[in-house]
C-alpha cells in the first residue's frame, strides 16, 4: 500500500542559514490527522546527519519523565497541504523532550532526513499516553536532502 501523505523537503539558504521547508499532502480520500504544536518541527542531529521530524520521538529510555505531552492534532483534509520549515543551519538541536542552547559542529556538507507522523484519528491529549501516541503515529520519510553548510550554494 502506498502512504496517504506525500512528503517533500526542499531546502534554502540565505545569509548562511539554512532553512528546510516540508509539505506534506494528503493523498487519500479521507481526511489523515497531523500533530499540532507550535514546537513542531524538530530538528535533532544524529550520526552526522540532520533530522527534521514533524512527529514525536521515543522518549530516552534511561531518563524518567515527570510528565509528557501529548500534542493535539487536526484534520488534513483530502488534497490539502501542510507546510512547515525549521532551520538546520546553525543547528540547533530540538525535540519533544529537549531543546540545546548551543549550535552543533557540522560537516561542509550536510545530510537532511525529514520525516512526518499522521494518523487516522485524532489524538486524545488528556487520555493518551505517550506508548499510544507513538504507535498512533505513522511516519512518511522524504528523500534525503543534502545542504552546503557554510552558506555556499550547491
Amino acid at each position: 500500500m502506498t502512504d496517504k501523505v506525500s512528503l517533500s523537503c526542499s531546502a534554502r539558504t540565505a545569509d548562511g542559514v539554512v532553512t528546510v521547508r516540508l509539505e506534506a499532502v494528503n493523498r487519500s480520500s479521507a481526511p489523515v490527522h497531523v500533530l499540532s504544536s507550535k514546537r513542531l518541527p524538530y530538528v535533532m542531529f544524529e550520526q552526522g546527519r540532520a533530522i527534521v521530524l514533524y512527529g514525536v520521538n521515543d522518549p530516552d529510555p534511561d531518563l524518567d519523565y515527570y510528565t509528557i505531552e501529548i500534542p493535539p492534532s487536526r484534520p488534513l483534509a483530502p488534497g490539502e497541504t501542510l507546510v512547515a520549515e525549521v532551520q538546520v543551519v546553525p543547528l540547533v538541536p530540538h525535540h519533544h523532550y529537549e531543546s540545546k542552547t548551543a549550535p552543533v559542529a557540522l560537516p561542509a556538507e550536510l545530510e537532511v532526513v525529514c520525516k512526518l507522523a499522521y494518523g487516522d484519528a485524532p489524538t486524545d491529549p488528556p487520555k493518551m499516553a505517550i506508548n499510544a501516541l507513538l504507535a498512533w503515529q505513522q511516519w512518511v520519510i522524504a528523500p534525503t536532502l543534502r545542504v552546503a553548510t557554510d552558506g555556499a550554494a550547491r
